[in-house]
């Protein structure tokens, strides 16, 4: 982490800075204009906070704010009488909401409220880190603690408002018995799975579960091809992302790619086929007991290369990699719809033994 004083005005995460603040911000943020510094950053452990406060920061994308909230929650959980600030994005304050005895505040803390608190979770640094190595991410935060931190907090966590079905009922969203919540697109399409293979799934699963719908969530471009009378297409369609929650709590069985969806399903342990291709199943899911990852890794030498290893838009052995077409990852690009659909009757398998 580091202080960054600023010239002039700018604009950070969403929110007006002003000239002359000293706020601290991760290393990984690049190219802001102002002085830097180390920022005056202590490594949490825990009992640190103990009649005051510890920190945690983390920017970042939708994903990264529910293994933030599972890592609060550990916090909360050994800290005992000590208080949590979170520092994220303003966009992503409402996904905090309910989230009882931590409280979420806007990036970035100045450096004077940086250096009250008794211990720092710098989020940013250590997610970049653990991308580049591979590493598991809860594994690499808990290290320092001083605790065995138990396995129950190696995962994401979230809290469901019954405020946010509202959007399910305007789009007339009831399903009559079992359904497969399919999550189309992770962040980009270097982590997204094929639209056209996603659709040849969606067919030879409804094909052999005809007491099954699927609903399909994600970003509509590239739209899904395909439709079906128990195909519940919801791409671009729901503007609350907190609305997908309720819709991972709610599904009998997901496949999505290693993106916010996964990390939705796995804050309520939903049986889930994880498609994996930048990132391998290790780094954020390696304790989601009910992820049954894709991952054939063999395909590509640079697997997994993670945003930090391969740039991720310039892949030189990405499929179509021409200018101003899809890039869809190889090894994403190597798992067959019936890979997928063998995953899936593993799972009803399971649930039949349950």
């Amino acid at each position: 982490m580091r202080v960054l004083t600023l010239k002039d005005p700018m604009m950070l995460d969403d929110r007006l800075h002003h000239p002359h603040d000293s706020i601290v911000v991760p290393d990984e943020v690049k190219g802001i204009p102002g002085t830097h510094a180390d920022a005056y950053t202590i490594p949490y452990r825990v009992g640190c906070a103990s009649g005051g406060y510890a920190s945690l920061y983390r920017g970042g994308a939708i994903g990264d704010q529910f293994i933030a909230m599972g890592v609060a929650r550990a916090m909360q959980y050994y800290e005992g009488d000590g208080r949590i600030d979170a520092y994220i994005p303003q966009r992503h304050l409402p996904l905090w909401e309910g989230f009882a005895g931590v409280r979420a505040l806007p990036l970035a803390p100045t450096i004077a409220t940086w250096k009250s608190y008794k211990g720092h979770v710098c989020l940013d640094d250590i997610l970049s880190k653990t991308a580049h190595l591979d590493g598991n991410v809860y594994d690499y935060v808990y290290r320092s603690w001083g605790v065995e931190v138990d396995d129950q907090f190696k995962k994401p966590y979230a809290k469901l408002l019954d405020k946010d079905q509202s959007e399910l009922a305007d789009v007339g969203f009831d399903p009559k018995g079992p359904f497969l919540l399919y999550s189309i697109s992770g962040s980009s399409l270097w982590k997204s799975y094929p639209t056209y293979e996603a659709g040849l799934f969606i067919k030879s699963f409804l094909k052999e579960n005809k007491d099954w719908h699927v609903v399909a969530v994600g970003h509509d471009d590239p739209p899904l091809s395909i439709t079906h009378n128990r195909l519940i297409n919801l791409q671009g369609r729901l503007r609350n992302v907190r609305t997908l929650l309720h819709l991972a709590a709610r599904c009998d069985m997901a496949v999505c790619p290693e993106s916010a969806v996964m990390h939705m399903t796995a804050v309520f342990d939903a049986p889930t086929v994880g498609l994996y291709g930048p990132y391998g199943p290790e780094h954020t899911s390696k304790y989601y007991k009910f992820v049954k990852p894709l991952f054939p890794q063999s395909v590509c030498p640079h697997a997994p290369c993670s945003v930090y290893e391969q740039p991720k838009d310039k892949c030189k052995d990405a499929v179509n990699a021409i200018k101003g077409e899809p890039k869809w990852c190889n090894v994403l690009k190597a798992i067959k719809p019936e890979d997928i659909l063998a995953k899936t009757k593993e799972i009803q398998a399971n649930l039949k033994q349950v």
